[in-house]
Formats: structure tokens, sequence, C-alpha cells
């Protein structure tokens, strides 16, 4: 049954949506765009600015919007506020235009930026800053989840071990706390029907302990475990899903046959849609593959977050895309982004913004590959609604202005790079005689950047990858510039036999240190000039006096800078 503790936290649960909605009171003087009697009081405000920038930080950004509008904006860096990360496709825009769909983007109700105006006539500037409320939403967005998450695991869990009219009856009685109001009958029904989901949550609960269902629902950890080791009801409950998907496979030419029957079953917490919703999957592993289903999380959440962010996104003064929406997108067809490569988000939204045309200003993901179809030849309004449904993408008008938003940035928001991070590596290369960080540089990444990070920013920079492929091996010391300059040093740094235990643990190149205290050093050289110059390295071992053997080499190239393309009045 459902315990005191669980009303409880059901209790909190209502708190943070009430938090979630963003409506209570807040200090209006620091949620402001900037108004428009600003226009008539500075002229500059008017001038018509073309920018293209692709997911540049707004470090970057604001600076290069002063450099091409000559409008004196700054940014304060306070609560992480240089971190976000924009996109700009605006030709012949008004600056106040440009300034203020950058505010809505950034901005939700209650937990909005603010532009603030410093000065008075020709020596006025404008600062935007993000209050720390502004800083919070995606730590609280990210709670909400967890929380409705944890609610539904209970409810589900609790109901799996009862018969189904107690089910039936514990669902509805919990049915306003899962479900979206409008749906709940729906959902409540597809939830009652069909037993492979209380078969497979009752499996959940037998296979493990509670502290490690808890690990496994946060994502702290996975479950893997043998079908034979579970009985008889795991092996038949695997039957049931082998049986179900009906799928053949044709080996060589050969005629199709069935896939082979299940060995392992696995229980994991992943995210999951545009919107990054927590799913407890249960996979089946084959000798060729495995193949899984969720079991809790995704649609009920999903839905209700995407309602709570579209809403508190609209702000006063945006506007739906209006009656220009139902225009279609005209443009070459012949144009080279079609052409050439797979098309990644923002591809697409470049050639939407030259083929509409339209000023575009967008907070969206890194340029990941998407089945988004041409724009050209589509009515705007059914592009956006399209982005919206495959890509997660929201959309509105802020001044003519079409502003855009991936409704799932908070999910990703702690594992982008921060802008501050980015700074001294850039630093760091420009001190560097090659232009490339070296060694140390990779070990800063390493001390400063989270495992998250370093995967994020490896999209931008091939550095990041080739330090998270020496993390282990940088982390034998904690990754102190002591050690890294021993391990570039000729003479290399002696492993102990613990640490050589350690890195065999969770470092692949390690299986081959296979001496008591090996000798590893790391060597580096540079290639190429200019734009293609590369630094590579490599991880050599060796016990006694035999020769140096190779462990790995990894190579990149230098950071490259912001992608902000400026074209003065």
């Amino acid at each position: 049954m459902i315990n005191a503790a669980m009303m409880l936290r059901h209790l909190w649960r209502g708190a943070l949506s009430a938090c979630i909605a963003l409506g209570a009171p807040y200090c209006a003087c620091h949620a402001d765009p900037l108004p428009v009697t600003a226009l008539t009081e500075d002229a500059r405000l008017s001038r018509k600015i073309t920018v293209v920038a692709e997911r540049a930080y707004l470090g970057d950004l604001v600076p290069a919007l002063l450099r091409v509008s000559h409008v004196p904006v700054t940014l304060d860096d306070r609560n992480r506020a240089g971190n976000s990360r924009l996109t700009l496709y605006v030709r012949d825009a008004p600056v106040f235009d440009v300034l203020n769909a950058i505010w809505s983007a950034l901005s939700y109700r209650g937990a909005e930026w603010h532009w603030s105006v410093e000065g008075k006539g020709q020596s006025r500037q404008y600062v935007l800053s993000r209050p720390m409320r502004a800083a919070q939403v995606g730590t609280t967005l990210c709670e909400w989840v967890q929380s409705e998450f944890a609610h539904q695991a209970e409810v589900y869990l609790a109901a799996a071990s009862l018969d189904p009219e107690s089910r039936q009856a514990l669902l509805t009685q919990h049915a306003p706390s899962l479900y979206p109001s409008d749906q709940s009958d729906r959902m409540l029904s597809t939830a009652l029907s069909g037993q492979r989901k209380w078969d497979g949550l009752a499996l959940f609960n037998r296979a493990f302990a509670p502290g490690e269902r808890s690990r496994i629902l946060s994502g702290q950890s996975s479950g893997r475990v043998p079908l034979t080791d579970l009985g008889e009801d795991a092996v038949a409950f695997a039957r049931s899903v082998w049986e179900g998907e009906r799928v053949m496979v044709s080996v060589d030419g050969a005629p199709p046959v069935r896939r082979a029957m299940p060995t392992h079953i696995e229980f994991s917490t992943e995210a999951q849609g545009p919107l990054g919703t927590p799913c407890l999957m249960i996979w089946m592993h084959r000798e060729d593959g495995r193949s899984g289903y969720a079991y809790l999380g995704g649609m009920p959440i999903a839905l209700r977050l995407d309602r709570m962010i579209s809403d508190q996104w609209s702000l006063d003064g945006d506007s739906p895309v209006g009656p220009a929406g139902d225009r279609s997108i005209s443009g070459d067809p012949k144009d080279q982004d079609r052409a050439n490569g797979t098309p990644t988000l923002l591809s697409r939204l470049r050639r939407l913004a030259r083929s509409a045309p339209v000023n575009v200003v967008a907070l969206v993901p890194s340029s990941v590959p998407v089945d988004l179809p041409d724009p050209v030849g589509c009515r705007l309004d059914q592009y956006l609604a399209l982005l919206k449904d495959q890509v997660g993408i929201m959309s509105k008008s802020r001044n003519g202005v079409l502003v855009l938003s991936s409704q799932g940035w908070f999910r990703v928001e702690s594992a982008e790079t921060p802008w501050r991070a980015v700074k001294r590596l850039r630093e760091m290369q420009a001190a560097d005689p090659n232009g490339i960080v070296g060694l140390d540089g990779l070990a800063w990444m390493v001390r400063e950047l989270t495992p998250a990070q370093l995967i994020c920013f490896a999209g931008d920079y091939a550095g990041a990858q080739a330090a998270l492929a020496m993390r282990e091996l940088l982390q034998v010391q904690g990754a102190s510039p002591g050690f890294v300059r021993a391990l570039a040093a000729p003479g290399g740094v002696r492993l102990t036999p613990a640490q050589c235990e350690a890195l065999r643990n969770g470092w692949s190149p390690a299986s081959s240190l296979v001496s008591a205290e090996p000798v590893v050093r790391v060597t580096m050289r540079m290639s190429g000039a200019g734009a293609k110059r590369v630094r590579r390295l490599q991880v050599s071992v060796r016990s006694g006096s035999e020769p140096w053997k190779r462990l790995m080499g990894v190579e990149y190239g230098p950071l490259a800078l912001p992608r902000i393309e400026e074209c003065p009045p």
C-alpha cells in the first residue's frame, strides 16, 4: 500500500509543481525586456543589423552585437549568464527587435531575464542579466521531472503486486496526480489494459532489493541478470515478449528464421524523446542484440511537462506566428544546404530562415542529424508544427522575429561546457607556441569538467574527445600538474600495482599493463600547418629496460573560435 511517507512526498510534489508554474510573485523591475519608450529615446536601437551565429555562447554573442550595431550592449555574467548558446539568422533587423527576441528566447514567466538601461542620452548602455530565479529554472524543472517519475514508479510498483480489481482502485485513486486531466480516463484505461506491463514491473520488484531498485530508477546503475537466475516466471515473461515481436531474420540469403530466445534481461532508466522524459526500460538481450520497451515514465509525464513549459514560455508581448504563417516557403531546390550530406537541425533552420524568409533567434541543441524534410515547399506554420512534434522545438513571434526554443534545454544545460571554461581554454591555446593546448590543457579539462560536459564538448572540439580518451590515466593522481609534467618527461612515470589495477578496471588500453610496476609516458608532436595543424599524443609503456610499446594515441586540432558572421549596418 501507499504509505504515509509517500503521501508526504506527494504534498512536496504539489509544492514543487507550483514553483515550476513560475507564477509566484516576482520583482518586475528584474524581469524586463527593453521598453518601447527606449526606441524614441535612443535612435541607435532602430539601426538594422545582419548577424549569423550558430550556437554561440551568449558571452561571445553580446560583444559581437556591440561590434555590429555600435549600440553599447553588455552582459552581466553573474549566475552563469554567458553559458547560454543561441543561434541567430538575422538580416536587416532593428537592434531593438533582436535584443528583445534574445530576451524572449531565454525567459520564462516569473523567471525572466532582465534588460537594464544605464545612463542617459548617447551615454546610455544596455545590460542583459540573468536573475537568480531565471538561473534556477533548469534545476527546478529537472527536480520536478524526477519527482513525477518517482511518484509514478511508487504507485505502479505497488499496483504490480495487486490483483486486477485492487490495481484499478489504486490507479483510479492516484489518476489526478499521474495523468493530464483531459486525458486521465484514456491513460488510465491504457495502463490497466494488457498484462505485460504488470508482469514486467512485478519481475522488477522481485529481482532487486529496494536499494538497488532505487539506484536503477534514479539512473545510477542498471541491472542485467540471466533469465535462468530469475526462475520460470522470468523465462515465461521473456518468451511472451519474444513471441510478441514476431521478428524474423535472414543470414547470408538463407530462409528467414525466428530470432533466438533472449538469454538475459536488463532493467535501466533512460531519457526518451525530445523532452528527455525518464523511462524504466526492460531490455531483452539475445545473441544478435537487444530490444526493449518502456514500462514506467514516458508519455504521462511528457504531456504535462510539454504543456507546462509551453505555457510558461509565452510572455507578455509575444505572439503566435501570425497570418504570415500560412504562406509557402519558397527557395531554390538546388541549394547546397539541401544537397550536401545528412541534414542537421541547424542546416534546416538556416535554410528556413533564408527561404521563408524570416529572422530567427533560437535556443536549440547541438547540430545532431535530424529526420526533417526540406522546408522549401512547406507552409511555415506546418513546418513549425513539425519542428515541435519531431524535435521538441517551440515557436513564437516577438516583434516579427521568429523565436524558437528546445523544450528539453534544461536537461542538457548542466552538460554544456561553461563559457568561462571555454574562455580559459582559448587563453591556454593562445599562450601555446603551437596554438593548440598540450597535455596540460587536457588535464585541466579532466579536472574542471564533468564527464557529461566532456562528452558534450567533444561534439565541438576534438581536444575534449582526447581528454575523454585519456581521462582515467590523467586521473591516476588527480590530473595534478606535477603528475602531468612527469608523464610528459622522457623518463615517464612508474605506476604502482594499485594504480595499474585501477586503470585495468576502467581504461581499455590498460589491459596490456601486465608488468607489476610499468613506466608510462606521453610523447607529443605537431603536424600540418595553419587551420589544419594537429597535435598528436602517444601513450607508451615499458617494463625495466624493454623498448617502449605504444598503448594508444590521440590527435586533435585547435579549438575553433565561435562562428559569428557580422555585417555592419
